[in-house]
């Protein structure tokens, strides 16, 4: 499995493209940076992708959507499935209709474009992988209810988890023990009842030592702890049988 970080960078950050993944060149973890520039970088044809996998619809999260979608649209690609919370149809639409107004509603349709509507406790496939979803809290319930999702992918080999941002909770933990490798996020350096900090991913990374954590959604530089990697932007990593030895 071949995991590569098109964006590491939280919401404002000023220094790097907002959060995205792609695994194996086939599915892409949320879609804050600038995909098709991005995914060219790491000669990736946009074509490759058949699957989406969203955990929220935050504007960092899929703001890079916009063009990649007009752009398989305009190309007739493959067939396209974005996976979702609930409400992720409504708010993909409509960031492809602000932007590209009529001409998304008459061109949508050339593309074979589909959308799957998510929740805890399912188990899909996509491709070779088999996808479980899982339970994670945006916020913890603090200030508003965003419909957020995490994802465990496994090809028979490995099974990597992506869940995007997340409150402090048992959930987090729930979530790491299902994973051998897990990409989660490393907002800020104080704890706080939104996103996970750098002392709580300290801790994370000492109650899981079996799981391999990287890290993204960073709100500054990267931090150093022990026991996790920082993602940057435009770096890979491989597991399972396609790993360097030695």
């Amino acid at each position: 499995m071949r995991l590569s970080f098109l964006g590491t960078g939280a919401a404002t950050s000023r220094s790097r493209h907002n959060c995205a993944i792609v695994v194996d060149e086939e599915l892409l973890f949320d879609g804050g940076a600038p995909l098709l520039m991005n995914l060219a970088r790491l000669n990736v044809p946009a074509d490759n992708v058949h699957s989406v996998l969203l955990t929220h619809c935050h504007g960092d999260h899929i703001a890079g959507l916009g063009a990649f979608l007009l752009a398989r649209v305009v190309g007739s690609g493959p067939p396209l499935t974005i996976f979702g919370p609930p409400g992720t149809e409504a708010r993909i639409d409509g960031l492809c209709r602000a932007l590209w107004g009529e001409r998304w509603r008459t061109t949508r349709g050339v593309c074979d474009l589909r959308y799957a509507i998510v929740a805890a406790g399912m188990s899909l496939r996509a491709g070779k992988y088999r996808i479980d979803v899982a339970h994670i809290e945006h916020d913890g319930g603090q200030f508003y209810d965003v419909p957020s999702v995490g994802y465990i992918i496994s090809d028979g080999e490995t099974s990597l988890g992506y869940m995007g941002d997340a409150a402090p909770g048992p959930w987090v933990d729930a979530f790491l023990e299902r994973c051998e490798v897990a990409v989660i996020e490393c907002t800020g350096f104080d704890p706080g009842p939104t996103h996970l900090s750098e002392r709580y991913v300290a801790e994370l990374a000492r109650r899981h030592p079996a799981t391999r954590l990287l890290l993204t959604h960073f709100g500054g530089d990267a931090p150093v702890i022990a026991g996790a990697t920082a993602g940057e932007d435009f770096a890979t990593f491989e597991f399972g049988s396609a790993a360097p030895t030695g």
